[in-house]
């Protein structure tokens, strides 16, 4: 095997892994632990030492620092061994750098032709959040109201509500010709609707990759978890993280839900497929967020488990077993005892 040769100007995918880990505060055992690889096999990519790393270790560190595809895909030794792309339907293509693009899933961004642009006050930019995450349905003045004041609305709430959305037309460029043309655009005048398109919104990409994966799963099941990773990809994080105003909205808790649910179906499908180890990044981070979500507890078990670390799928148990009983005096459910008890069947048949 040959080493790649990097090109000038264009960083290694040791360098790239070193850059985007030391970017986000994470010390090399942090990241190591959170994909699932040993930290010396870590050590061993951050400082070149490895000529052509193994694809699926790739894109498990990818997937927990959050740099997409394409950039792998360009820093990855020639090599590698990377799996077939699943071809991208016009329709199912994320949100690109091209004209005007809102991106909700992680903390709120306007971008312009791959420049970013400021949405102003937080409350300005909740009206945007929210129109997004509802994505497509008119939603009322006083919905907007209630969302951003509650019960200490002023009496220029309405107002206020109308001179953002007007702020947010001129950002969006309902006021240019061509912009207007190209969907991405508020309409309405006492409920409003944001008209955008899959490549103009993430969450819109996110939900048609997240379908067009469903419906692949018995079929296609190859191209089915290609779609699923596909679609995680487009998570930069919490959904409209910095807009605290809106954390606990019943649209925004019901996105969180789909985000776990997509989370599960992938680790269902990779597992099936023999590829449990592609589905623990995501594993790891969705019980970090959900620290009592027993479902995604036990589905990171059954993943751990498939790749010989019944140690670490029981510590899994063990770990969730003291939450429960310390914060809420309970046990785990008879859905944690069956995954113990599968682990646990497992060491022995080994």
């Amino acid at each position: 095997m040959t080493r790649h040769t990097v090109g000038p100007g264009e960083l290694s995918i040791g360098s790239l892994i070193k850059q985007q880990r030391t970017a986000r505060n994470l010390t090399q055992y942090q990241l190591a632990q959170s994909a699932g690889v040993s930290i010396g096999t870590l050590r061993d990519v951050e400082q070149g030492r490895t000529l052509s790393p193994r694809w699926e270790l790739l894109r498990n560190i990818s997937a927990v620092l959050g740099f997409d595809e394409a950039q792998l895909m360009n820093a990855a030794p020639r090599d590698s061994s990377r799996p077939a792309p699943v071809a991208a339907e016009p329709h199912l293509r994320s949100p690109v750098a091209r004209g005007a693009c809102v991106y909700v899933l992680g903390p709120m961004m306007f971008q312009r032709d791959g420049a970013r642009i400021s949405l102003g006050s937080i409350r300005q930019r909740g009206v945007l959040g929210l129109l997004a995450a509802e994505r497509g349905s008119d939603v009322p003045q006083a919905a907007l109201v209630d969302a951003l004041w509650g019960e200490r609305a002023p009496k220029s709430a309405r107002a206020m509500v109308q001179r953002y959305v007007w702020q947010l037309r001129k950002l969006l460029g309902a006021d240019d010709v061509a912009a207007a043309s190209s969907g991405l655009s508020i309409t309405g005048k006492t409920s409003y609707r944001l008209e955008a398109t899959c490549d103009q919104l993430d969450l819109l990409a996110f939900e048609q990759l997240a379908r067009s994966a469903s419906a692949h799963d018995e079929g296609d099941p190859l191209s089915a978890c290609e779609l699923y990773e596909r679609a995680l990809a487009l998570w930069r994080g919490e959904v409209l993280a910095d807009i605290d105003l809106l954390h606990h909205h019943p649209v925004v808790v019901e996105l969180r839900a789909a985000y776990a649910d997509t989370v599960l179906r992938y680790a269902e499908l990779a597992t099936r497929l023999g590829r449990p180890s592609q589905a623990l990044p995501y594993l790891r981070r969705l019980c970090s967020r959900d620290r009592f979500n027993e479902h995604a507890h036990a589905r990171l078990m059954t993943a751990l488990a498939a790749i010989g670390q019944q140690a670490a799928a029981l510590r899994v148990y063990s770990d969730l077993r003291c939450l429960l009983r310390s914060e809420l005096g309970m046990d785990p459910s008879p859905l944690m005892a069956a995954a113990q008890a599968s682990v646990l069947r497992q060491g022995t048949d080994t």
